[in-house]
């Protein structure tokens, strides 16, 4: 059907321009070069906000090395079925992707940096596509620029293992896109739908929430609510909901971060933490986020209600995990948040309105100095970690066999180097896992790693185990194996120099 034809038979029918009109205008036609022109724009501000990640001085960190090893040492296939094994970290089609980065790539920070850009742009143009089908072409355009710029919630970007946050939301962009579509291969597109709501299940959790978000759809966007298209998508629910259900009966997750809570308190608090941090963690603009979400229900915007339900339901997973609580999760979200705040209003009032928040939400860490605080560390952590990387290199290049190690390295508070943060240790090349990296150097799983927490514990493992010592000393690496009299005796002492 045309797209004025669709636009008569909306303003026609009995209630559609009255419930939906923001609907009802995205239904007219749209030049094509304006459409290109709007989406170019969105691709030019992904690419643009995100450049600094293709920096020399980044590296990778934190569970980073856990996902490479895994590309490194076992076969893709460890971890590909269709129902999940595991209650957590069970997602296949993320190890696939950081397999293919891995083979493809090798130990190359920017080369992976590279592609989760160039995700992360598609996912705005794919975000700018589906505000498009429910919003005028300069409100999409605002929800395009907003979904690639927000830096509060671009953490994903420059982290190698959030591939799993960047390709979910692809995928569930893509679920909620085919759903909404019609014609003569509507079926075609049903079926594409389903199979991009099982691969954001099987690439993220987060993905069980899509029903609510396809359910949104139905009832706000769609023109006529059809629900027999929605049940395929409830079985696919049901399926892995039982099945995560069934694993966590299993083996419940008791104690640790990842411990649920479920109660009302502890949820609702979940959520106003992460309202904070779309607002680049101030007061008052959650405030107005709060604000934005109000008026959508007082106004009846029901374009709005959508981008706030859809955004709510993708990030239902994980507000219960109330000890913790990551930006890294607002990555799926803000894509929907950020249609129900281009919808902001009716009329040319409620587009300026939109506007000059979504500039707000993309200036503020800007001016308050976020944003070059957070490039500043992370250049510093990524020289920190990849000195500790090259160091380790060029001592294992010196022998012939390396059967294990003890690594001692400066703790978070102790080194001026690491400034005293606390969070700093995911940097650490040589810690997390413990010893991922330096497995994968040493291209040995089996390889004995020991990165304990003091110095003393760091000469009794490497005495007892007759391993080597490296320590960290003006954050480089120190052989120190024979300063302290490691491989032959418990004499000999040794320093630690901070």
């Amino acid at each position: 059907m045309r797209y004025d034809d669709r636009f008569r038979r909306m303003m026609s029918s009995r209630f559609g321009a009255w419930r939906n009109p923001l609907r009802a205008h995205a239904l007219m036609p749209v030049a094509p070069w304006a459409r290109h022109a709007f989406a170019a724009i969105v691709l030019m501000t992904a690419f643009a906000a995100c450049a600094w990640l293709l920096g020399r001085d980044l590296f990778f960190h934190a569970d980073d090395w856990d996902w490479l090893a895994r590309a490194h040492f076992y076969q893709g296939s460890d971890q590909a079925g269709l129902l999940p094994q595991k209650p957590y970290n069970d997602r296949p089609v993320g190890a696939f992707l950081i397999r293919m980065g891995y083979d493809a790539f090798g130990l190359s920070p920017q080369a992976f940096h590279a592609a989760a850009v160039v995700l992360h742009a598609f996912n705005a143009l794919l975000a700018f596509a589906l505000a498009l089908r429910v919003l005028p072409a300069h409100r999409a355009l605002i929800a395009g620029v907003l979904s690639a710029a927000w830096f509060a919630a671009n953490n994903a970007v420059g982290w190698t293992a959030a591939v799993f946050d960047l390709a979910g939301a692809t995928f569930c962009l893509a679920t909620v896109f085919l759903y909404g579509l019609e014609g003569k291969r509507q079926w075609a597109w049903r079926l594409a739908a389903i199979a991009c709501h099982v691969l954001a299940i099987r690439t993220k959790e987060f993905g069980l929430g899509l029903l609510l978000a396809l359910f949104a759809w139905e009832m706000f966007v769609a023109d006529t609510p059809n629900w027999r298209r929605l049940l395929p998508h409830v079985l696919v629910t049901l399926v892995y909901a039982t099945a995560y259900a069934l694993l966590f009966v299993d083996a419940p997750m008791r104690g640790g971060p990842y411990q649920p809570d479920v109660s009302l308190p502890a949820l609702l608090e979940s959520l106003w933490a992460y309202v904070r941090m779309l607002g680049n963690g101030h007061l008052w603009t959650a405030l107005t986020l709060a604000g934005v979400c109000v008026t959508h229900v007082v106004t009846r915007n029901r374009v709005g209600l959508f981008g706030m339900a859809a955004a709510i339901a993708v990030l239902a997973a994980v507000l219960p995990l109330s000890i913790h609580r990551d930006a890294l999760y607002l990555y799926s979200t803000h894509f929907f948040a950020a249609i129900s705040i281009a919808a902001l209003g009716f009329g040319r009032p409620g587009s300026i309105l939109a506007a000059v928040l979504a500039v707000v939400l993309i200036a503020t860490p800007l001016v308050d100095g976020t944003r070059a605080r957070a490039q500043r560390d992370a250049r510093m952590q990524g020289r920190y970690a990849m000195a500790l990387h090259a160091d380790f290199r060029q001592w294992a290049a010196q022998r012939d066999t390396v059967r294990g190690v003890v690594v001692h390295v400066t703790q978070p508070g102790l080194s001026p180097f690491l400034q005293g943060h606390a969070r700093l240790t995911r940097f650490n090349p040589l810690l997390l896992g413990p010893g991922d990296a330096i497995k994968i150097m040493l291209s040995n799983p089996h390889a004995v790693v020991k990165v304990p927490a003091s110095l003393e514990e760091a000469v009794t493992d490497c005495r007892e185990l007759r391993l080597p010592l490296l320590v960290e000393r003006n954050r480089r690496l120190v052989d120190a194996t024979q300063e302290s009299s490691c491989m032959h005796g418990p004499e000999g002492e040794i320093k630690q120099d901070l």
